[in-house]
């Protein structure tokens, strides 16, 4: 269904029904998060994009700013990332993860 009050129309995904979805216009990029945690844009949206010659523009690599180690709990519990669960409940059970990035993060600097 078309819109008629002006505004645009926006395509959910490049995986939706078809392969231009809508056949509203054409899609040049998408972009969703895809970092350590998120990965299931590899998937479907990835390969999509790529069969369609579509960008993919990709967002929060490092999980939204948490697993770069420099997050408190206190400063995500006002915004909407508190409200996640891998902010919110999980926060200290992904403090482990935030250990193994910052490991990482040491031996690729090369000061073990």
């Amino acid at each position: 269904m078309k819109r008629t009050d002006g505004r645009p129309e926006y395509a959910h995904s490049a995986c939706d029904a078809s392969p231009r979805p809508c056949g509203l216009h054409p899609i040049t990029a998408v972009q969703s998060e895809w970092s350590l945690w998120s990965r299931d844009v590899e998937d479907h949206v990835v390969p999509a994009c790529a069969e369609l010659g579509d960008g993919f523009v990709p967002y929060s690599p490092l999980g939204r700013g948490f697993l770069t180690g420099t997050l408190t709990k206190d400063q995500v519990a006002g915004d909407v990332r508190g409200r996640t669960a891998r902010m919110g409940e999980a926060w200290d059970a992904n403090q482990r993860i935030v250990s193994i990035v910052d490991n990482l993060r040491w031996i690729s600097f090369g000061r073990e």
